[in-house]
């Protein structure tokens, strides 16, 4: 099954809902603009497959690695039921709010 935020889209995708936005919603390039100042482009590390028919989680896990990072943060459940991956811990967003600094 996919992870919830894509529910709404692969039901759009085979007409069982219908999305809605409007102009100043579709600012994408604003939005990746803002993200790629936030993060550090790294080359991503090689890896073998660790979630199975899911490419995108495996590129997640190989950035990190390649990063060397101390949490991976998921809403993925297959790659979260993986727990660690190479000693990183990896948790949704609620379990890694909880494990930043306040201040």
């Amino acid at each position: 099954m996919r992870n919830s935020p894509r529910r709404p889209i692969d039901a759009a995708i085979d007409r069982r809902n219908e999305l809605f936005t409007n102009q100043a919603l579709l600012d994408v390039q604003a939005l990746v603009d803002r993200y790629a100042r936030l993060a550090e482009t790294v080359v991503a590390a090689e890896i073998n497959p660790a979630i199975i028919g899911d490419p995108d989680d495996d590129a997640v896990l190989a950035c990190a690695l390649a990063a060397g990072v101390d949490l991976i943060v998921s809403g993925d459940k297959r790659a979260r039921n993986l727990k660690h991956f190479h000693r990183i811990p990896i948790l949704n967003a609620t379990g890694a709010v909880k494990l930043i600094p306040v201040g």
